[in-house]
């Protein structure tokens, strides 16, 4: 059951430029939700890419040409891929991100204008930002060295390939 607060007698004086601040910080809430999907997009494609990789170098070492290869040349040009696939989806599953207002707490207050209302959630919406900011950092940086180190495994991989061949 819904608890409204009741009016006082006195509504919550708010400032002139609070609708203002509400507008900027829901919108940089939603630009952040929106990288942190992009994010998410990256990530399963360098998974993808891993998988790949490591599909083609088994396919690779089942060949008469890849088998002769001594097995610490193979697991030394598999490692990156493994990696990177590992990177990948640790970063995929860092999901602790928190969205705001919350919609509940909000409707506590639909007795009072649109404007006390913003003005009530502004505090949670910076906070929100706040807290997303530390969680997404995290989520670049394992995206990047998952990049990385699929750059690594198609060098690793294709020098094999190379030396083998020749």
């Amino acid at each position: 059951m819904l608890k409204l607060r009741r009016r006082t007698a006195q509504e919550p004086t708010v400032p002139p430029g609070a609708d203002f601040a509400y507008e900027v910080a829901a919108a940089r809430l939603d630009d952040q939700l929106g990288s942190l999907a992009d994010l998410d997009r990256k990530l399963g494609v360098v998974i993808a890419i891993a998988g790949a990789l490591l599909a083609a170098l088994a396919q690779f070492a089942n060949t008469r040409v890849g088998g002769e290869s001594p097995l610490w040349v193979r697991a030394a040009a598999g490692l990156p891929a493994v990696l990177s696939l590992l990177l990948g989806f640790w970063g995929f599953f860092v999901r602790k991100f928190q969205f705001a207002p919350d919609p509940r707490r909000l409707s506590e207050y639909v007795a009072e204008s649109a404007e006390s209302m913003r003005w009530t959630a502004l505090p949670a919406v910076l906070k929100t930002l706040e807290d997303n900011h530390r969680r997404l950092r995290p989520k670049r940086w394992l995206l990047n060295g998952a990049l990385v180190a699929a750059g690594l495994a198609v060098i690793a991989e294709s020098t094999v390939i190379l030396f083998r061949l020749v």
